[in-house]
């Protein structure tokens, strides 16, 4: 069994600045049991297109699942990557539940079966006294950071938690204050809150005054959505977690190369630093309407497009109900999906291959980095 993260010097598999994808839980359209192989089919896809597995989050319906169920996906997950070869591929899974108690019951449940980090969303339950007490905040995430053999990443998300929104005060606090905390993924949406933290922790001095319980678990900062990636990276963020890897993966990986190759390095920018930046926007904007207009559709939309795309992703546990298939239908054609479609098919047919035009002008990098050049001279940096 491989040493768990947070337990050890040194993590079998540390954790680094990236886009990770939250996986979908799937059930059995009429017994709505898990769907075990679908769900190891689909995280091999994903992994296969470096991008991170988050499990059991809000998009994986973690509320929905038992804590038997939760800990299956988390093992069934761990042998589909393993059983690929992807034996360095963390686990991010969500351990969040009602009571400080079952929280650390589940974090440690899901260390021993395979989970490298956790995520943890505050309880929504009795957030009208949660929800303005910071001390009581900050004791939750103390007792469980401290409690918790893997890193914990603290969850800021008020839609799936009552409206508990943490600011960047208190978030920064946790983070100076609790060694065994990894990060914050921040689904508010609030820029400037993610500017602030990231400032704070981005520092060289941040990491010599506030070390990690596990020096290879540094504090990130990632955004909930993806539609300001390229900007986030600016101010120093690492990443994004987002349900729009789960349907185009190819085209987030893309999106997360062509920023970071804008960033100035140790010996400045490059020469082409105008042209470079000009194509991550272009692409940053596709994946910024395509983020929006899947994201209004919920976790159904997600699964119903999953379903058209790779004839899979089946329905969601009731009470969330189907998208009915004129939504479905109406998505599907919608300009900022088209767009995004037609690029993850282009980037699908092209990674590994040679130089070939593409129709939307989007430029590929095969694995070797020889680059492939689209007819209107837009490029991307791709992980092909």
């Amino acid at each position: 069994m491989p040493a768990i993260n947070g337990t050890n010097t040194t993590p079998t598999r540390p954790l680094r600045p990236g886009v990770w994808a939250p996986i979908p839980t799937f059930f059995l359209p009429n017994s709505q049991d898990l769907d075990i192989p679908t769900l190891k089919k689909h995280v091999i896809h994903i992994a296969h297109a470096n991008i991170g597995i988050l499990l059991c989050g809000s998009m994986g319906e973690a509320h929905h699942l038992s804590p038997e169920e939760r800990i299956l996906v988390i093992t069934s997950a761990r042998e589909a990557l393993d059983s690929a070869g992807l034996h360095s591929i963390p686990i991010i899974a969500g351990t969040g539940a009602g009571s400080t108690r079952e929280t650390i019951k589940l974090s440690k449940e899901a260390a021993q079966a395979g989970a490298d980090y956790s995520i943890v969303i505050p309880s929504g339950y009795f957030t009208g006294a949660l929800a303005s007490d910071r001390a009581a905040l900050k004791t939750f995430f103390k007792e469980v950071s401290e409690a918790s053999p893997i890193p914990v990443m603290i969850y800021n998300y008020p839609g799936a938690s009552g409206g508990i929104d943490m600011d960047s005060d208190l978030i920064e606090e946790m983070a100076m204050e609790l060694p065994n905390v990894c990060g914050v993924k921040l689904t508010c949406g609030n820029v400037g809150k993610l500017t602030r933290i990231a400032a704070t922790v981005s520092v060289p001095s941040f990491a010599q005054e506030y070390p990690r319980k596990n020096k290879d678990a540094p504090f990130l900062v990632l955004g909930g959505f993806i539609d300001f990636l390229l900007p986030s990276l600016y101010a120093n963020a690492h990443g994004a977690i987002t349900g729009l890897a789960n349907l185009f993966p190819y085209t987030i990986a893309a999106l997360w190369a062509a920023s970071n190759a804008t960033l100035p390095t140790s010996s400045g920018h490059p020469s082409n630093a105008a042209e470079l930046l000009r194509q991550a926007q272009v692409l940053q904007g596709i994946v910024a309407r395509a983020d929006r207009t899947v994201a209004v559709t919920g976790i159904a939309g997600t699964k119903w497009m999953m379903e058209k795309r790779y004839g899979y992703g089946g329905v969601c546990r009731r009470p969330l109900s189907p998208l009915s298939n004129q939504a479905g239908e109406t998505l599907l054609v919608h300009r900022h999906v088209t767009d995004i479609e037609r690029l993850e098919k282009e980037i699908e047919m092209q990674k590994g291959l040679e130089r070939k035009h593409l129709k939307n002008g989007v430029t590929i990098p095969n694995g070797n980095g020889v680059t492939k050049t689209a007819t209107n001279g837009v490029s991307v940096l791709a992980m092909a």
